[in-house]
C-alpha cells in the first residue's frame, strides 16, 4: 500500500491572517479576486500565494523529510538480514 503524502494548507490573509475568503468560482483562477471575510481586503491569487510562500515552503520541506524517512525505513526493511548491505 502506498502512503498518501498530499496535504491541505489553509492560506492566510496577508492583512489580518484570516482564513475565510469569498471569490467567484466562474472566473479563471489567474484573474480571480479573493475578498477576505475578516478584513474585507481584496487580493489576487498571486498576492496571496506570495504572502504565504514561507508557509508553503515549510510544508513542502516537512513532506520531503517524511518521504525521506519512510524511504529509509522501507530500504532497511527490504535489506534486513543481508550482511553485505548496510544502511546507515
Amino acid at each position: 500500500m502506498t502512503k498518501d503524502y498530499s496535504r491541505s494548507l489553509e492560506l492566510l490573509c496577508p492583512t489580518c491572517a484570516g482564513v475565510s475568503f469569498e471569490f467567484d468560482n466562474d472566473v479563471d483562477e489567474a484573474v480571480r479576486t479573493y475578498q477576505c471575510k475578516g478584513c474585507g481586503g481584496s487580493f489576487d491569487h498571486e498576492h496571496i500565494m506570495q504572502a504565504n510562500s514561507s508557509r508553503v515552503e515549510a510544508e513542502i520541506e516537512a513532506i520531503g523529510e517524511e518521504v525521506l524517512g519512510d524511504a529509509v525505513k522501507k530500504l532497511r526493511k527490504a535489506f534486513a538480514g543481508n550482511k553485505f548491505i548496510k544502511i546507515k
